[in-house]
């Protein structure tokens, strides 16, 4: 009652065959973007959805990190936005003296690269970038310790203490284009500029995230509320990417 006809004629290789060519084909479509946005935590997926909103925008996202199953069912609903999985952030394209993308590898990879031979990267070239990585940890304050490293900041001093008020207001505050090209937002902007660390609150994440999708469109020269060249109905430095009430009661 229960058999499954045909099953025996199933063959693995056409399995993987559409699994791997979908996956290897959208990296290759979105090699080229307008918006690389690293890290997926709440300062990300936020940034990511708040750039959607304009449909002339395509942006990608490499998942460090998994935030609510709403925000995250829309974004992945958004035509012009791409998230990558177990995809790591290891170096940057730097012309110029400009950030122009990002060097990635399988975040297994990234990890182990002193325990395995080498393994070659691939590359997502963007007008922008947007380093959204957190606090300090095996994967965290990516993008500020790789602009470090290759002498584009002086310092990471790191984040201070934990006060949860005062690293609100630094965090959105400080959100911003940190070199020509980068943008850095969430708990990262705290690494550069030794703002206190904020514990498990994300309302003030989630708007540093918005913050930085302006910030993107105003280096894509696009409407924006940095300059007060936005129009819509929303404030968007109030409003957790919203486009109408009912998605806002729900936020």
């Amino acid at each position: 009652m229960f058999d499954i006809v045909g099953s025996n004629n199933i063959r693995v290789i056409f399995v993987f065959d559409i699994v791997g060519s979908m996956y290897m084909t959208d990296m290759i479509t979105y090699a080229d973007t307008d918006v690389v946005v690293v890290g997926a935590g709440s300062a990300g997926l936020s940034c990511a959805y708040e750039l959607s909103k304009n449909p002339s925008v395509q942006s990608s996202s490499t998942l460090l990190d998994l935030f609510t199953s709403t925000i995250m069912s829309k974004l992945l609903a958004r035509p012009n936005v791409k998230l990558f999985n177990a995809v790591a952030v290891e170096d940057l394209i730097v012309k110029d003296g400009r950030v122009g993308g990002v060097v990635t590898n399988w975040a297994l990879v990234s990890m182990n690269h002193d325990t395995q031979s080498c393994m070659d990267p691939n590359v997502m070239e963007a007008k922008v970038v947007v380093s959204s990585c957190g606090h300090d940890g095996p994967f965290g304050a990516t993008g500020v310790k790789m602009l470090k490293s290759i002498g584009m900041i002086d310092s990471v001093p790191g984040m201070k203490a934990l006060d949860m008020n005062t690293a609100e207001d630094a965090i959105v505050r400080l959100t911003r284009e940190i070199v020509p090209g980068m943008i850095v937002t969430g708990m990262e902007v705290a690494e550069i500029d030794g703002a206190p660390r904020m514990g498990p609150t994300f309302g003030a994440m989630m708007i540093s995230g918005q913050k930085a999708a302006h910030v993107a469109l105003k280096s894509l020269g696009l409407p924006n509320a940095i300059d007060g060249t936005y129009v819509g109905g929303i404030h968007p430095e109030l409003i957790l990417a919203a486009v109408d009430s009912a998605e806002i009661a729900e936020a």
